[in-house]
């Protein structure tokens, strides 16, 4: 992982209870360097393979000071395999790896994007070559913001849903041993760029939305995201939508008739 989070010491502030239909616990770490402060709260379902989290993100410095969090979920095997199918509803982006300033071009459109000359299905991974990351922004109708993987002859999928005010780009990364691949990032969070601080301001802004955030001094901002693990049938073509209610997340699948999943996230 990047920053400092994943390297220091977390203290757990509340042992797992379980309250309300769920398995709480609550933890917490300091990060000296970036003079912040991260609360996490972490609630297990009582009956579904469902887990919410909360974030309190401080800053204890004296001063403002901008900042970025990503989350960085990243699958490999056994789950991940040549069948697995990334899903997202994630759409105007750009590949990693172009120069500054314009490194937002040339635009793609997820799924398929133009790749040493090649037309390839980034959602897969049976078109090589691949790209190695792609970046995604969501449509400006969207309120929420979606990723899934799914591997039909395992009979599972895993997502992760959020709130786009919290968390407006999506990063997909691929890394391939022998020609088979070994990892894949799902990443959400509040920039596209792993850059220094100072490129990061030069650069603003990428399709109208920020790159960074700012935290005045003490002041604290809650995000939050879900992620949840289904079965699906052994032939499952992927998710094409996921709709949000009063709780329930409804899954529908690629091609003409969608076998729709429903899975309980509040």
């Amino acid at each position: 992982g990047h920053g400092e989070a994943p390297y220091v010491n977390w203290t757990i502030l509340s042992a797992p209870r379980k309250d309300f239909g769920a398995i709480t616990t609550q933890v917490q770490c300091e990060l000296p360097i970036g003079g912040m402060r991260l609360k996490r709260t972490l609630s297990l379902s009582d009956n579904d393979a469902v887990i919410n989290v909360v974030d309190e993100i401080t800053n204890i410095n004296k001063l403002g000071r901008i900042y970025n969090i990503v989350q960085h979920p990243t699958i490999g095997a056994p789950f991940l395999d040549t069948s697995v199918m990334i899903d997202t509803n994630g759409t105007k982006g750009f590949a990693s790896g172009n120069p500054m300033p314009a490194v937002e071009e040339p635009v793609i459109y997820w799924p398929k994007m133009v790749f040493q000359e090649e037309l390839v299905d980034v959602r897969r991974f049976t078109d090589l070559p691949a790209p190695p990351v792609v970046n995604l922004s969501f449509p400006a109708d969207k309120e929420y913001g979606w990723i899934t993987a799914c591997n039909p002859g395992e009979g599972l999928m895993l997502g992760y849903f959020w709130k786009l005010s919290d968390y407006p780009w999506c990063r997909i990364w691929k890394f391939f041993e022998d020609g088979q691949p070994a990892a894949c990032g799902m990443e959400f969070g509040t920039t596209p760029l792993p850059l220094p601080f100072k490129q990061i301001v030069a650069k603003g802004s990428i399709f109208g939305l920020p790159t960074y955030e700012y935290l005045d001094a003490n002041q604290t901002r809650t995000k939050s995201f879900s992620f949840f693990l289904t079965e699906i049938p052994d032939d499952y073509r992927g998710a094409s939508n996921i709709a949000y209610d009063d709780g329930i997340l409804t899954i529908s699948e690629h091609g003409e008739h969608s076998r729709d999943i429903t899975v309980k996230v509040k």
